[in-house]
């Protein structure tokens, strides 16, 4: 905003706007929840009518009306909007929540008419749930990534595969540390096996048995006498969201037929998911083994 000293050495203030402004905010006829484009609508008023103490109504009603409209919003709207502020504002009521439950929030993507019916759904069933709404298609996800993508062993929040040198079996793991920390964990297991291997330990020894509580990885080394493949990972699937990461494990650990991995580890997948896993596991192969008869 703009102070402005008066002559009586009062201070009064302005909505500032930069003069390179485009005044684009978001449409009326963009993808988003009817709500968020009121709330829109709704704080730029109270921005304008806040902070313009040195303008008239008609003046700031001018402003609030010209960048509304350009940004495609109904005239109709734009005044109701208008008299429900300064409704609000000549009552000046505060309501309070005495609700001594506490809100749960969650998000779900906006897909129009679906979206609403489900939050109309979950509010009336589960009131201490409030659902919001977002929009995926982000300017994040539409303009192409100008930076150089990150080597593989610099990335972290994912899934990543192992392949056992002497075998068809893989390790399927997860980590939310950068990738190279956890292959040097894995790097440090093997070394360890083999130092003890070459000390004149035996695969029986209570030392080397101490290793088989760490990861099924190492304990396929101890029992095979096989070695894995370090230098080689693949990332199978990655997430920003490392609370993720168990679930994903264990269906990828479901999903891949020759995994060493304990099955302990996949016991906290719902047989729900399992079912459903099972079917797209089986269209996939379905569909791989159709490509490479096509190719050939």
């Amino acid at each position: 905003m703009t102070v402005i000293r008066q002559p009586d050495n009062t201070i009064k203030t302005q909505w500032y706007s930069k003069s390179i402004a485009s005044g684009r905010m978001i449409n009326f006829h963009s993808m988003h929840p009817m709500n968020q484009k009121l709330n829109v609508v709704h704080n730029f008023i109270t921005r304008v009518e806040t902070l313009s103490t040195n303008l008239t109504d008609s003046e700031k009603q001018e402003i609030i009306t010209t960048n509304l409209l350009m940004n495609d919003y109904p005239r109709n709207l734009v005044n109701r909007c208008l008299n429900r502020v300064k409704e609000h504002q000549t009552n000046n009521t505060t309501t309070v929540n005495n609700s001594s439950n506490d809100i749960t929030y969650r998000s779900l993507p906006y897909i129009p008419a679906l979206t609403p019916r489900i939050t109309q759904l979950i509010k009336k069933n589960y009131p201490d749930i409030s659902i919001i709404a977002r929009n995926d298609n982000t300017i994040k996800n539409l303009y192409t990534r100008i930076k150089d993508p990150l080597p593989m062993d610099h990335r972290h929040n994912l899934i990543y595969c192992l392949q056992c040198k002497d075998c068809d079996g893989s390790y399927i793991g997860m980590t939310s540390n950068l990738l190279k920390t956890r292959l040097s964990g894995h790097r440090s297991d093997q070394n360890k096996l083999e130092r003890l291997l070459n000390s004149g330990h035996t695969h029986e020894d209570d030392t080397v048995k101490t290793l088989r509580e760490k990861t099924a990885l190492i304990t396929h080394c101890i029992d095979y006498d096989h070695r894995f493949d370090l230098t080689k990972p693949t990332i199978i699937d990655e997430t920003q969201k490392k609370t993720i990461l168990p679930f994903l494990e264990m269906v990828w650990i479901h999903n891949q037929e020759t995994s060493i991995n304990k099955r302990t580890d996949t016991e906290g997948l719902n047989t729900n998911y399992s079912e459903i896993i099972n079917k797209i596991h089986t269209l996939m192969t379905r569909r791989n083994t159709i490509l490479q008869s096509n190719r050939q």
